[in-house]
């Protein structure tokens, strides 16, 4: 509802190109992971809680993995539950066949690419 009322503000206030709701959709959805993700990873990076066991020598590479894969996971749904419904109106499909499991679906077949994309960025030479 909140992105429906943007993209009326904004279409009243400037040419219907000049602001649009994807960009405000990534912006709050790049806010989201920092927060989720801020505690856990700095329980992973603090060397003080650093156990050989766990993470083994490669924890910083590891806890930046998660980082930047959870950025681009919640970045990723985020933009793809609010914008769906949008493409499928104006591809000519009914907006509500983009349901929660689809786009739950969707996302988590995705997000583990992402995950394993970023994951051989990182990790290659190291662990991979």
């Amino acid at each position: 509802m909140k992105l429906v009322t943007e993209m009326k503000r904004c279409r009243r206030r400037w040419s219907p190109g000049v602001c649009t709701p994807a960009k405000s959709v990534i912006q709050k959805g790049m806010l989201l992971p920092e927060a989720t993700a801020v505690p856990r990873e700095v329980k992973t990076l603090t060397p003080g809680n650093y156990k050989p066991s766990a993470y083994g020598p490669h924890w910083l590479l590891v806890g930046l993995t998660v980082l930047f894969s959870l950025i681009g996971v919640v970045t990723w749904g985020s933009l793809s539950g609010s914008m769906l419904p949008f493409l499928l109106r104006r591809l000519g499909f009914d907006p509500a066949t983009s349901s929660a499991p689809f786009v739950a679906t969707l996302v988590d077949v995705t997000g583990l690419i992402i995950y394993f994309c970023v994951a051989k960025v990182i990790l290659t030479g190291t662990l991979l």
